[in-house]
């Protein structure tokens, strides 16, 4: 395995279940989010994890867990070259209260609970998480996988989902707010949209839009709509499309831009990102 490389690998049999191995990364990742949940293990190195306005200094064995939409940045600590694991779980798997995953319903829907402890220190819950990846990621049935998956998001259910999402509305929710804006830029992250198209679509002001995606979503709209271009091309380049064939579908006409935006997002080339996720 080369340093600076990731590998993400689809757990068979579970659909949009992903495991996101890296190792020799000292790339500093800018803000973001994820539409899945996220449970990280630090296998080796040192990272610094940035949520909700506090920053976390994670080291070798720490867990993090990020929820849907939550917008974090993530540094590498002295300049140490870092390997991680990332299983990202997809919110109809934690959505059904009183069940376990397997008895889930296959509809997608936004997070209804979260976790709010975003770190977690307990040694038998990483071991436990390291036989799970190991196990999603090998030749196992996919019962095995399936009973595995389900036993650990029990424990995590049972013992960090903390609270319902029962948070005070923003204004922009509580009027409305462009819900429609974010599903309209998703289909459309191909195209070069600008807010003042966005205005006459939708009918409100830029500012209005701007302010309101931004209480959202933490992040710009511009950002939002790069992040998803970027994530569109790698589902692309895991199905086999060329690095011109995905930067071309996803509105980037110049690949050194491409190149330098995905790199941003993933800390590797759509080269490197592509020989190792193709059949993905």
């Amino acid at each position: 395995m080369n340093p600076g490389s990731a590998v993400t690998i689809t757990a068979s049999g579970i659909p949009r279940l992903r495991v996101l191995e890296a190792w020799g990364m000292a790339h500093d990742f800018e803000p973001h989010s994820h539409e899945d949940y996220c449970f990280g293990h630090i296998k080796a190195g040192e990272r610094l994890f940035t949520l909700e306005g506090s920053t976390h200094h994670l080291k070798e064995h720490d867990m993090f867990v990020c929820n849907p939409g939550e917008v974090h940045s993530c540094s590498t600590g002295k300049n140490t070259p870092l390997a991680y694991t990332v299983l990202c779980v997809p919110t109809r798997y934690i959505n059904m209260p009183g069940q376990i995953p397997d008895q889930c319903s296959r509809k997608e829907g936004n997070a209804q609970y979260r976790f709010e402890n975003h770190i977690i220190k307990e040694s038998g819950l990483y071991l436990q998480f390291t036989e799970l990846c190991s196990i999603l990621g090998s030749k196992e049935p996919v019962g095995r996988k399936e009973k595995a998956f389900a036993l650990f998001m029990k424990k995590m259910i049972q013992t960090y989902r903390s609270f319902a999402d029962n948070r005070t509305n923003t204004d922009c929710e509580s009027s409305g707010g462009p819900g429609g804006v974010q599903e309209f830029v998703l289909s459309n992250c191909h195209k070069q949209l600008t807010l003042r198209e966005l205005s006459e679509r939708f009918g409100m002001s830029p500012w209005y839009i701007n302010r309101c995606f931004r209480q959202q979503t933490g992040i710009s709209l511009h950002r939002y709509q790069l992040q998803a271009r970027i994530e569109k091309s790698c589902r692309l380049l895991r199905k086999g499309s060329s690095i011109a064939e995905a930067a071309a579908a996803t509105g980037f006409s110049d690949q050194s831009h491409y190149h330098r935006f995905f790199k941003k997002f993933y800390g590797v080339t759509p080269g490197v990102y592509a020989a190792l996720n193709r059949g993905g």
